[in-house]
Parts: structure tokens; C-alpha cells; sequence
């Protein structure tokens, strides 16, 4: 029976009518899939049926690759290279030297200060363009001068100039006597005279020919490339000879004097943007450090009066308790004792 109903014709008709039979029974067999080709590499040679063209990329394949051409010999490289590969002081020495020399704690209102111009100067000093001139100097008298007025202790502000210049490798006695020089040169000078002499100064003129600022500012105008580098002292002591000479510090005015010298504009310029905003910044942090330090000598000047008031108070005390303690001399009263007084 069960044969019966296998061969019955309701069987049949939905075996056909069955997708997945209906399909084993039509598709021909799929042939073998023939093996995928590698992408071909742009350092693949190229294709040829030819052997020896065959032969004669796998030589070239093989063969080493050319040495790089080295650069071209320029003035910077030739006039430096002797440094290639020579250690460079890095800026943790300069900030180690510093710490040991002035261990003492800086105000918040001045650190700032003193920790950018050592890390500013130190990557100029390290410099193989940078050079010591008379406006480095003033610049490097101005922070302190300018910057650090109005520091708590004149004597701590003293030893740290000395601790910061020789932290940097300077000459603290050199930069003084320059700043110095500069000073007394500028006495009654006139951005018109310090032009004037500017153009008039030869190449290559001496401190002691064309005073100390104009040498420093001709040996830029003549310098080749490589022969000079900018450092934020040198701005510093331009903008602080600007105003010896009765210049409003202003960017206008510090494009001229850029112009002037041979100086970048837009470096000099934002320096002297960044000089008055850093001044304006300083002002008012003096001014808050100024009213804290007055309220604060108030509070030890009222608390010395009171010590002293109370301590005069317990020495009168003191004083009057001894007095009541003494005992005081009786004189005779002869009206007491009896005695009349002699009549005349």
C-alpha cells in the first residue's frame, strides 16, 4: 500500500510542481571555477610573452635601487655645517641652572614673567645666527626695570637678575655696563636723530663711532641671511629705546621702525602688540598685589597696637600694685604728741 501510494499520480504531480526538484532536474551541472589572479602590483614588471623580456625584468627587479641624491649644497648648510649632529643645550638645563642659583619662591605676579624670558632667550642664546648687541642688553635691563618695578624685595630682584643671566650663559657685568651705554646715549635723542645717524653710519661702524645703538641697528640693515636672528629681548630693547626717544608705542609706529632697521614687520609688530597687552596685564596685577599687601600690613600694624597698647596696660598694672605695696614714711605731727610750739 505504502508503494501504492508513493507511485499515485497526487505524488507525482507535486513532486513536479516542487521548485527545488524542478531545478535539480533542469540546471546543468556548474563548471569548475578557474583560479583567481592575483592583483597585479605597480612593481610587478610588465606582461610579455616574450622570455627574454621576462628575463630582463626580473634583472631589473632585482637590481639595488640607486643611492639618494643628497641635497643641494646652500648658503645655510654651507655656512653651518660643521654643527650637523653637535648636541644642543635644551631648556630644562637652563631652567636646572636657574633653580639652583635663586631657590627662593617667585610672586605669582612676576613668575610668568621670568620663566618666558628664560625659555625665550635660551632658544635664541643656542642659536649659531644669534649674536650680543647693545639692544639684547637693554632689553634684557628692561624686564627687570620695566617688568619687575615694583618686585617686594629690590635686593631679591637684584639677585635674580644675576641668577637668570648666568643661568643663560651671560655676562651679568657686560650687559650692564651696555645697558648702561645705551642709556646715557639716548639722553636728549630724538627718533629724528637716531635715524639720522642710522643712515649716516657706514657699514661695519663701531660702538665707539656711531654710538652703541647704531651699530647694533646698522649691523642688521648690512647683515646677510643667516648673519642675524630675532630673539624677544632685542624687540623688548626696541620698543624701550622707542619710548627713551618720545615715540608713542603703537603697531604704526613699530611698522616704521621696522621698516627703518630691515626688520620683519610682522614679527616686530606683534611683539609690540604683545608688549602692551602683557604691560596692561601686569598693571593690574600689581594693582591687586599692591591692595592685598597694603590690607595685609594694615592687619600686622593693627595687630602690633594692640600687642603694645595690652602690654602697656599690664606695665601700669604692674607699676601700680608696686606702688600700693611700698610702704610710706611717717613724719611727726607734734600736735599729736603734745608739744606745743615754741612762741617767739
Amino acid at each position: 500500500m505504502t508503494v501504492a501510494f508513493l507511485h499515485s499520480p497526487a505524488v507525482r504531480l507535486a513532486a513536479a510542481r516542487t521548485p527545488h526538484a524542478r531545478s535539480r532536474a533542469r540546471r546543468p551541472p556548474r563548471p569548475a571555477a578557474a583560479p583567481r589572479r592575483a592583483p597585479r602590483c605597480a612593481q610587478d614588471p610588465p606582461l610579455s610573452s616574450s622570455p627574454q623580456s621576462a628575463s630582463t625584468a626580473d634583472t631589473s627587479a632585482s637590481a639595488p635601487a640607486p643611492a639618494p641624491a643628497s641635497p643641494p649644497r646652500s648658503d645655510f648648510r654651507h655656512r653651518f655645517d660643521d654643527l650637523r649632529g653637535k648636541p644642543v643645550e635644551p631648556v630644562s638645563a637652563t631652567m636646572a641652572r636657574f633653580n639652583a642659583q635663586f631657590a627662593r619662591p617667585i610672586p605669582i605676579v612676576y613668575r610668568a614673567v621670568v620663566n618666558e624670558m628664560l625659555t625665550t632667550t635660551h632658544l635664541a642664546v643656542v642659536c649659531a645666527m644669534w649674536r650680543f648687541d647693545a639692544v639684547f642688553a637693554f632689553g634684557f635691563d628692561a624686564i627687570f626695570s620695566a617688568f619687575l618695578r615694583y618686585y617686594p624685595d629690590e635686593r631679591e630682584r637684584d639677585q635674580l637678575y644675576v641668577a637668570c643671566a648666568q643661568s643663560l650663559h651671560l655676562d651679568v657685568h657686560a650687559i650692564r655696563r651696555t645697558a648702561a651705554d645705551v642709556s646715557a646715549w639716548l639722553q636728549d635723542k630724538t627718533e629724528a636723530d637716531v635715524f639720522n645717524a642710522l643712515n649716516a653710519a657706514p657699514p661695519s661702524a663701531s660702538a665707539d663711532t656711531v654710538g652703541p645703538v647704531v651699530e647694533a641697528l646698522a649691523y642688521i640693515r648690512d647683515a646677510a641671511d643667516f648673519d642675524w636672528y630675532y630673539s624677544r629681548l632685542f624687540g623688548i630693547g626696541l620698543i624701550q629705546i622707542m619710548n627713551a626717544v618720545g615715540v608713542e608705542l603703537t603697531v604704526a609706529n613699530a611698522e616704521k621702525w621696522a621698516h627703518r632697521v630691515g626688520l620683519m614687520q610682522s614679527k616686530f609688530t606683534a611683539e609690540m602688540g604683545a608688549y602692551l597687552s602683557n604691560m596692561e596685564r601686569l598693571k593690574q596685577a600689581e594693582q591687586i598685589f599692591a591692595e592685598a599687601t597694603a590690607r595685609e600690613a594694615k592687619k600686622t600694624a593693627e595687630r602690633l597696637a594692640a600687642r603694645a597698647q595690652a602690654a602697656a596696660k599690664e606695665a601700669d598694672q604692674l607699676e601700680g600694685g608696686a606702688d600700693s605695696d611700698t610702704p610710706q614714711p611717717q613724719l611727726p605731727n607734734p600736735a599729736r604728741d603734745g608739744d606745743e610750739p615754741a612762741s617767739a
